[in-house]
This record gives structure tokens, sequence and C-alpha cells, in this order.
């Protein structure tokens, strides 16, 4: 089966605009998704389940693709350079709805506002990257996530400085690569950017600047020089 998000001898993904230029896609679809999450933000958007982050994914990017909020229809795959050109194993799309409905009874209902601080992190970088893992879309799913992430916090009366993990969206990405491998997960490096973003709304505790080259590499690649794939369907 050919993939049926994309136009005819492309790796350009069918939208709205009918845009079939990449860099003028990757343009508008960053522009009109920033627009719809500055509105979210500025409303009373309250998280009720894991599976909202099909709605949060229609919220943000129902103006650039049809299939906004729909869960995958194919398997996906994606080179990354920290993986030495390996793509993490995203779950297969008819296990979606499964695989994420498990995560919720795993995570979801446990006692958040009563964790402290190291707690927290652990438990929350085990389950934002096990949601990031399943990637439930064809495009869109670490701004989903970080999304989900922000109001998920918000319930739970934290903070989540969304300015750090933007100026460093690069090593975000790819902490969620390393926390996502399974047995061989190295969560240290989502931990890390987590435990400067995340803080308790009723702490006196300030946040203090980031070193300027605390978010420099992961593993041995250098996070400036890091440049997007996009996501291909996944060959069986």
């Amino acid at each position: 089966m050919s993939d049926p998000y994309i136009y005819k001898n492309t790796n350009i993904l069918k939208n709205l605009m009918n845009i079939k230029n990449q860099d003028d896609l990757d343009d508008y679809e960053n522009t009109v998704v920033n627009l719809n999450l500055l509105r979210l933000m500025n409303e009373d958007y309250t998280i009720k389940d894991t599976l909202d982050i099909f709605d949060i994914h229609k919220q943000l990017f129902s103006d650039v693709y049809e299939w906004a909020g729909k869960a995958r229809t194919i398997n996906i795959e994606k080179k990354e350079a920290v993986l030495d050109g390996l793509s993490v194993q995203y779950e297969t799309a008819s296990n979606l709805n499964t695989a994420l409905k498990k995560i919720h009874e795993l995570f979801f209902n446990k006692s958040w506002s009563s964790f402290g601080t190291t707690s927290l992190i652990y438990e929350l970088t085990r389950y934002i990257s096990s949601v990031w893992k399943t990637h439930p879309f064809r495009e869109g799913n670490t701004r989903t996530v970080a999304t989900y992430m922000f109001f998920f916090l918000k319930y739970h009366n934290y903070s989540l400085d969304e300015k750090l993990l933007r100026r460093h969206a690069a090593y975000f990405r790819n902490a969620l690569v390393m926390a996502s491998l399974d047995e061989y997960s190295e969560y240290h490096y989502l931990e890390k950017i987590l435990g400067d973003a995340v803080i308790h709304n009723s702490s006196s505790r300030k946040k203090t600047p980031s070193k300027s080259n605390k978010y420099d590499k992961i593993r041995d690649v250098n996070m400036e020089n890091y440049t997007y794939n996009y996501h291909q369907q996944k060959k069986d």
C-alpha cells in the first residue's frame, strides 16, 4: 500500500492549502500551529484522559491537515542521528488505541500532586516518553505531546517552561528518542531538561538560567547540527 498521506512522487504531506513545497508547508504549519497553541493556552483547557492527545492534535493542526486529530492508518519510521540512522520502533497503527489506553491505566491516576520533585520527574519522563513512543499521528507528535504535558502539569498545579523546550527543541525531541528504546532506554537526557522545565506553582524555588552548553549534545551528536528528518511509511 502506498502512503495515502503524501502527494504522489513526493514526501510532502497532503494539506488543506495544497502547498507542495516543503519549506512553504513548514512555514505555514509552524505559523498556524503556534497561533492555535497560544489560543489553547489562553483558554481554560482541561486534561481528562491520555486520549485527549487526539483532541489536542485536532486543535493544533485542523487548519493544516484533513486528518488532524485522527490516528494514523499506516506504520511509520524515521532515521535518527542519535541512533546512527535507525528508527524508534513506534507503535503499529492497528494497536494505537489499545497501547494508549494501557499507558493511561499505568500512569494517569497516579498521585501526581503529592510527588516530590525527584519522583515527579521520574514518573513524568516515563509517562510522556511512553505516549510519545506510540506516535499516534502521521506528523505533529512531539508538539502534541509537549502541549498535552503542559496542560497535564497545569491540572496538577505545576508549571512547564515551554520556552525552554522550544529553545532546545532539538535536545528535547532527541531526549524523547533516547527514552523510547524499551529496555535500552536512556532517560537521563529527558530527566535533565524536564527537571529544569517543571516547577510546582506553590514552590518558592526560582528557576536558575541553564548553562549555555547544557543541552549541546546527546551521545556524540551536536544538537546545533541536528537536521530534522521527515517520517516515512515503514517498509514491512
